[in-house]
């Protein structure tokens, strides 16, 4: 393989990183797409463990004092708390475990963070008021931000790769959190970063590069799904019950589809698709990287000189995985 792949010259216009942060922390939270992971609400580690490495929530007992946002921790109970639960994807019924004298604080975290208003050094470690923050420390990834048709997508590069190293493929996520979390956890190898993001459902992919061969397509021609006879399981006649035959059915025909090759893709989707997908594919099918036929059938982010591709499900695909099928209505 060649040295690994070069971004264009030309500046993207910076935005503001608390923005970008903000952005995504409302994406999170605040989306029901299949691209959010659902695993937020199993909780394997104390929850201000998670809001740290997730968010970047950096308060402790004994570090700096901050005044409390008025109407929000002051004023914290259960049920607010709970409230507090439901945004961050906990089920207040079996909460997360949690320091008393955490709960305030994270309550305060949450809310500022939602309202896009500045968070002090004391709760937020990217805050440049922060004893210590995190955007001064060098990370074992180098990070570039693309804005490839209006959206951030994050390219994540060994920054001292091991001799050994072979850079098939890039790693890309349009997660800033997940950015972050690969830094918070110290995940200093890349396989270390996909398998983190495989293992807990955050979206992603493996992107092959070459030179690019045509103008970027910066608006997508949309896809006329009326050619596209085929839906899911297909179609039912009005009124119809599903049976357990037709979840037999469902599963003979969705194992078909997750054993084709380019189906490696569903544990890079995300949410539920990933989840569906994780008894049937490996992490060792994604990190062998893209199939053979990527660049006829794949999907393709391009910058002004290069070009990354990655397998991808249709959305055929994606109805197979998910179990989906149409009822007739009449109302054509």
């Amino acid at each position: 393989m060649g040295p690994p792949p070069t971004f264009a010259t030309h500046p993207i216009p910076p935005t503001p990183l608390q923005q970008i942060l903000f952005e995504d922390f409302v994406w999170v939270l605040g989306s029901s797409g299949p691209e959010v992971s659902l695993t937020f609400g199993r909780f394997t580690e104390p929850l201000d463990f998670f809001v740290y490495n997730r968010f970047g929530f950096n308060w402790w007992p004994s570090g700096p004092a901050y005044r409390q946002v008025e109407g929000v921790s002051q004023v914290l109970d259960q049920p607010a708390w709970d409230q507090v639960l439901r945004t961050l994807v906990a089920e207040p019924a079996a909460p997360p475990f949690v320091r008393e004298e955490y709960k305030a604080p994270i309550a305060d975290f949450v809310h500022l963070m939602l309202a896009g208003q500045s968070l002090p050094g004391a709760l937020w470690d990217l805050s440049d008021s922060n004893e210590h923050p995190l955007h001064t420390e060098t990370p074992a990834h180098h990070v570039t931000l693309n804005k490839i048709n209006g959206s951030n997508y994050y390219f994540i590069e060994p920054r001292n790769p091991d001799p050994s190293f072979e850079p098939r493929w890039t790693l890309v996520t349009p997660s800033a959190a997940a950015v972050l979390e690969s830094i918070q956890r110290e995940l200093h190898l890349r396989d270390h970063v996909i398998q983190y993001f495989l293992d807990h459902g955050i979206a992603c992919s493996t992107r092959l590069c070459r030179a690019s061969t045509s103008t970027p397509t910066l608006h997508p021609p949309p896809i006329d799904h009326r050619l596209q006879p085929d839906v899911g399981l297909g179609w039912r006649p009005p009124n119809y019950k599903p049976d357990s035959i037709d979840y037999a059915s469902y599963e003979v025909a969705r194992d078909a589809l997750l054993s084709q090759p380019h189906a490696h893709a569903a544990l890079l989707h995300g949410g539920l698709v990933w989840r569906l997908a994780r008894e049937s594919i490996t992490n060792d099918n994604v990190l062998i990287g893209p199939t053979e036929d990527v660049f006829m059938h794949g999907d393709v982010l391009q910058t002004e000189n290069l070009e990354f591709w990655d397998d991808k499900l249709t959305d055929q695909d994606i109805d197979v995985i998910c179990g989906v099928y149409k009822v007739f209505t009449g109302m054509f």
